[in-house]
């Protein structure tokens, strides 16, 4: 590395802030365009850019890969004892086949375009595990034990539970695939691993339990902070939107008696009859923006949520998808039709929905007592 430098750096032009790589080496220079506009160039931290929206995500994966490419190129070049010259680094045709992060990013890049920003996370998320694991890592590392190695050290060390480690193994195999149809692999080899999912315990409130939150929020919360996650947690459980649905909604989105929307997760149109109390917490939002609600991040509307679940007395583990499970629990427990409650949700198919109906056998064993008489 002492004979070649490198830097990331900003450039105007016009009014738009564009991220480029300079390479220096022999005192000999070359500039190359990254093609990442930066809305925020404050954001900009020489190596990084601070931030997780798409811009700045990209803009990430670009830098991460070019640091990646430099590295894998002058390792190659040194090992062959082969004088290394700028238009080796910059050429882009360079052979990626040796380097498992560079197709990995190429990959990403490509996914970036036709994912939503939940799809295109799962990429980059596994990207950055995968980083940590082997910050090395190439296609001969994909033997017959690097699954179950990956598995358990995903288990041990970050203390995933077994539905995400699955996930992972299952996205990593999706990129195998990939290398596969593009040339870079012969064969998968993680084709023969299998993954399994886990049914997990979803965690809801009771139709009680929903009724006690709301009086917390609404007659006893005095932060500003809390009542403001707490407002819109109970909408989303009056209406079983999504986090990424609540934080878009728009008053435009709203006739008296309905919400109509675009969801952000599957692209389809789902159409939501407001209940009294959904109109009850409109009613209290401010009119004079365009969005119904400000949100706080998912992480931090999480912290909240914990805080609000201790200060009203409710003994479980909140976070924001609660609310839709809630919604789905409570609407069958008050006899609405599964059907209805599927299209409401946005489901494609009914038998998802069918796994809160299960949830709810023991209230089928409660209320059958009422026959005991």
């Amino acid at each position: 590395m002492k004979n070649i430098t490198y830097k990331f750096y900003l450039r105007k032009l016009g009014n738009k802030h564009y991220l480029y790589l300079r390479l220096i080496l022999k005192r000999k220079k070359s500039e190359k365009s990254l093609k990442c506009y930066i809305p925020y160039p404050e954001h900009f931290k020489g190596d990084y850019v601070k931030g997780t929206y798409p811009e700045a995500v990209k803009a990430n994966v670009m830098i991460g890969y070019w640091k990646n490419r430099i590295s894998n190129i002058i390792l190659d070049h040194t090992l062959k004892r082969k004088e290394i010259d700028i238009h080796d680094i910059l050429h882009d045709e360079f052979d990626c086949k040796a380097y498992f992060f560079d197709f990995y990013c190429k990959m990403f890049q490509e996914k970036q375009q036709l994912l939503k920003r939940g799809g295109w996370k799962k990429y980059l998320t596994e990207y950055h595990k995968l980083k940590e694991f082997n910050p090395n890592l190439n296609w001969a590392d994909f033997d017959r034990d690097f699954a179950k190695k990956y598995y358990m050290w995903l288990i041990n060390e970050k203390k995933n539970n077994i539905n995400t480690a699955n996930r992972a193994l299952r996205l990593i195999k999706t990129v195998l695939n990939e290398a596969v149809r593009e040339g870079y692999l012969q064969e998968n080899p993680m084709k023969d691993v299998k993954t399994k999912w886990v049914k997990g315990q979803l965690t809801f409130l009771t139709k009680n339990e929903l009724m006690q939150l709301h009086t917390h929020i609404f007659e006893k919360e005095t932060e500003p902070k809390l009542k403001i996650v707490g407002s819109y947690f109970l909408f989303s459980c009056y209406t079983g939107l999504r986090y990424s649905d609540v934080k878009k909604l728009k008053w435009s989105d709203i006739s008296e008696n309905y919400i109509k929307i675009i969801q952000e997760k599957t692209n389809n149109e789902v159409l939501v009859p407001l209940n009294n109390k959904a109109k009850k917490i409109l009613e209290n939002q401010n009119k004079d923006t365009s969005l119904v609600f400000k949100c706080y991040s998912n992480a931090k509307t999480n912290q909240y949520l914990k805080i609000i679940a201790e200060k009203s007395g409710i003994n479980k583990r909140l976070t924001f998808h609660t609310a839709r499970h809630t919604f789905a629990t409570v609407s069958i427990e008050l006899g609405i039709p599964i059907e209805v409650i599927s299209k409401i949700l946005g489901h494609s198919d009914i038998k998802i929905t069918q796994v809160y109906a299960r949830i709810l056998d023991p209230i089928k064993f409660r209320e059958m007592e009422k026959w005991n008489f």
